[in-house]
Parts: structure tokens; sequence; C-alpha cells
């Protein structure tokens, strides 16, 4: 009786220890989600400014008769 006392209670502690890492590695995973938003937000803001400045580039060298070097696809 003994014996089975002893290994349901070291089953129970390796229930919360597992329980326990399961935990730990859903917030790991929770936080590089939330990493993985800000960076494809900040993403996005680059490519705006890229793709608001890429027009007047165009023009500033067609002002000063520079041959274009964007080329639109």
């Amino acid at each position: 009786m003994g014996m089975i006392l002893r290994l349901q209670i070291k089953k129970a502690a390796v229930k919360m220890e597992a329980s326990h890492y399961k935990r730990m590695e859903e917030e790991k995973i929770g936080h590089a989600e939330e990493t993985l938003e800000v960076f494809e937000e900040l993403m996005y803001q680059k490519e705006i400014e890229t793709s608001a400045r890429v027009p007047s580039i165009g023009l500033q060298t067609k002002a000063f008769g520079i041959g274009s070097t964007y080329q639109s696809q």
C-alpha cells in the first residue's frame, strides 16, 4: 500500500511540473506572437513610408534630368 501511495505522490508531482512547464511555454509563445505583431506593424509602416517616397524620388530625378532609376512592374 505504501508503494502505491508513493507512486501516486510522484505522479502528482510530475503532473504539476509538466503543467508548470506547459504554462511557461504558452507564455513564451504569447510573447513571441506579440513581438511578431509589433514587427509586422513596423514593417507595414516602413512599406508605407517607402511607397510614399518612391514617387517623389521619380519626380526629383526627372526635375534634375537624371534617368529614372525606379522601374515600376
